[in-house]
């Protein structure tokens, strides 16, 4: 099952061709992560929020960038359309997750079951 789940994916070498590859910026929605509330230009999408646009068809594939532990440059948290929350822990105080487990919490929570 792992083969069959890893040949949809296609390597890029940057940020810059994986935009392209589906089909220029114009022509993508890219939303970004961060592991703590940022102040951006961008706009905020709670969860349920991001999971209501992603229901409704709208033409363009939605890119989701996920950061290092030290978080996505600001250059590239500048041209993002929207920003994520962030995954709030159960204990206060402490958000830090591994890069797969974070992607896998947030993918849940945009596509899983309901």
């Amino acid at each position: 099952d792992r083969k069959e789940a890893l040949s949809v994916l296609r390597i890029v070498p940057s940020l810059d061709d994986a935009i392209e590859a589906l089909g220029g910026r114009a022509n993508v929605e890219l939303w970004a992560t961060a592991a703590r509330r940022i102040e951006t230009s961008s706009r905020a999408l709670t969860f349920a929020e991001a999971r209501r646009e992603l229901e409704v068809e709208s033409g363009k594939p939605v890119l989701i960038l996920f950061g290092t532990g030290w978080g996505l440059a600001s250059g590239v948290l500048s041209t993002v359309d929207a920003l994520l929350e962030p995954i709030d822990a159960a204990t206060a105080g402490y958000n830090h997750l591994s890069v797969r487990a974070a992607c896998a919490i947030a993918l849940d929570r945009l596509c899983g079951a309901r």
